[in-house]
């Protein structure tokens, strides 16, 4: 029987060249993830629906929020500041989800970057807020 996917064990990767080529690398020190899917629905209601209105299935759409620690370098991750050079470029984005029996789910969708937000106060590590606005159908 499989787990629970605990925080820890969701990575959020993007598409892009840190120096050997094109390949999909973890995004900054991510402490936590927020995948928001909106599915809009249509009102279809008609004369003979009465008193109850009536809805179909409209478009969907998706915002991924990361927040984390901020670095500097690329190393192995992709830091805030690349990923804000990145800023008017659509990329491929995957988010994996890992429970305890190592069972993986991965979501995978093209994105924008919507806000990139710096935050900072004397008693701990500079953190750094990103939105990706989803672009397209996540698969």
């Amino acid at each position: 029987m499989s787990e629970y996917v605990l925080g820890r064990n969701v990575t959020v990767l993007v598409s892009t060249d840190l120096g050997s080529g094109e390949s999909f690398y973890p995004l900054f020190c991510a402490k936590s993830m927020e995948l928001d899917i909106i599915q809009e629905e249509i009102e279809s209601t008609t004369i003979t629906s009465g008193v109850d209105r009536e809805f179909e299935i409209g478009i969907q759409s998706g915002v991924l929020t990361l927040v984390g620690v901020t670095k500097t370098t690329d190393t192995d991750k992709v830091s805030p500041f690349t990923l804000y050079n990145l800023k008017r470029l659509k990329k491929s984005y995957q988010v994996i989800f890992q429970d305890q029996d190592l069972g993986t789910q991965t979501l995978s969708f093209e994105g924008l970057l919507r806000r990139l937000d710096f935050a900072s106060n004397v008693v701990s590590f500079n953190q750094s807020t990103a939105e990706i606005r989803i672009s397209g159908a996540i698969s």
